[in-house]
């Protein structure tokens, strides 16, 4: 009932331990995206990809926290870009790394269309 109250609902779902609750928030219609978040400790995309893809199989958006620039092919190779949102990539030091990460993301996003 909350997430039908919003025009848009994200569900921050917090520690490994709470994954196990994905496939449940996935199946409500009206939540729009999820905001998976392996917890301290835990950090590292490769490790849940296969989360991310099952949030992308069922229709919904994702917000990626703390991507480093070596999990950035990983990305690209395991996810389509629609509703993806990185909130942060690690490892960009100068202009132009960040102008190659941005040349990248266009290429991902052109590769898919």
């Amino acid at each position: 009932r909350e997430c039908a109250f919003y025009d848009h609902s994200i569900y921050h779902l917090d520690g490994v331990g709470a994954f196990r609750h994905l496939d449940l928030l996935l199946s409500i219609e009206d939540l729009d995206a999820v905001q998976l978040v392996p917890g301290a400790g835990n950090e590292g995309f490769s490790k849940y990809v296969e989360y991310y893809q099952r949030i992308q199989q069922a229709g919904k958006s994702m917000q990626i926290l703390d991507l480093t620039l070596k999990d950035l092919p990983l990305l690209f190779d395991s996810l389509k870009p629609n509703g993806v949102y990185v909130s942060g990539i690690a490892g960009i030091e100068n202009i132009e790394t960040a102008l190659e990460v941005e040349k990248a993301f266009i290429r991902w996003t052109k590769d898919c269309s």
